[in-house]
């Protein structure tokens, strides 16, 4: 039986992980499209690699300076 429970919340944070990871990855790239729409460039030729890094810096800044 508690194999049974540790199967099942191994694949439940799985899950969420992979679900979250998704969503996340799809959420940057419509950013990135959205940008370089607005700054009239290819957004194929934008870094999705620095706008994760963009992105993670930005959100590490708002979190440190929010109460």
């Amino acid at each position: 039986m508690a194999t049974e429970e540790n199967q099942g919340t191994r694949y439940g944070r799985w899950r969420l992980i992979t679900i979250d990871g998704a969503d996340l990855v799809r959420r940057l790239r419509s950013l990135r499209h959205d940008t370089a729409d607005t700054a009239q460039l290819d957004a194929d030729r934008l870094s999705f690699t620095r706008s994760i890094r963009l992105a993670h810096r930005r959100l590490t800044a708002q979190a440190a300076s929010s109460p």
